[in-house]
């Protein structure tokens, strides 16, 4: 039988921030892909990535686009460029 050492309370805090980054990568990288691909339907393609969204949020936006009035009405484009909640951090750094 093996023993586990008992982790320090920084120990269960650090993971806990990593953790809760990791989920909130995949939940934002699951969200754009779903856009990406709910607007590829309509002839509307951009490259994977989140430096791309501007491009799906412009196209969302442009009322000139090949997207029906019913996709872009109701909607607020996603734009993680202009918020700066979106942009990548590591755990335990501080927001401005």
């Amino acid at each position: 039988m093996s023993f586990v050492a008992v982790k320090t309370t920084e120990q269960q805090d650090q993971g806990m921030l990593f953790r809760t980054r990791d989920l909130l990568v995949r939940k934002r990288t699951q969200t754009i892909n779903a856009l990406r691909g709910h607007l590829a339907e309509f002839g509307v393609v951009a490259p994977q990535g989140p430096t791309h969204v501007t491009r799906l949020a412009q196209a969302q936006e442009d009322p000139g686009s090949a997207l029906p009035s019913r996709v872009r009405v109701g909607h607020t484009p996603v734009r993680p460029d202009r918020d700066p909640r979106c942009r990548d951090r590591r755990p335990g750094e501080r927001t401005s």
